[in-house]
């Protein structure tokens, strides 16, 4: 599936993966799985992952749409939320501008667009610079 979680509850993060071509509908599917989900918390920090993506359904208008549904399963208004989006390679980097944009203005949504693992982790507090090395963590716990 071109879209995942993970949600590391130890650290209050939800680690979102997207590969291949990414298309809007099954990106909303995999949010409203992961706010049904036992570990959901409203405002977790959350990191997506853009630098397996190949290609994204180019609908903006349906993409800006998506991030208001986002908004309703995840974020109450009343809180805030770090939102970092990891993007080393155009498409994804496209994709982190596009959902940046839709964010801007929205108080309760503190986007930021990092192009390294270690920036991404440094920015969320934590003090493994490899994606790989921060989930091993977690699943030792």
């Amino acid at each position: 599936m071109p879209a995942t979680f993970q949600i590391l509850p130890d650290r209050g993060i939800v680690y979102i993966h997207y590969s291949g071509y990414t298309t809007t509908e099954e990106s909303l599917a995999m949010m409203r799985a992961y706010g049904a989900h036992p570990d959901f918390r409203p405002a977790q920090r959350t990191l997506c992952d853009f630098r397996d993506v190949t290609d994204y359904d180019q609908d903006y208008v349906k993409i800006i749409e998506h991030q208001s549904d986002i908004a309703d399963i995840v974020v109450p208004e009343t809180v805030e939320m770090m939102l970092v989006l990891l993007a080393d390679k155009p498409k994804g980097r496209e994709i982190a501008n596009l959902i940046y944009k839709s964010w801007e203005g929205v108080t309760s949504i503190v986007p930021v667009i990092v192009d390294t693992e270690g920036r991404a982790l440094e920015i969320l507090g934590q003090p493994e610079r490899r994606i790989a090395d921060f989930l091993a963590a977690h699943e030792k716990n």
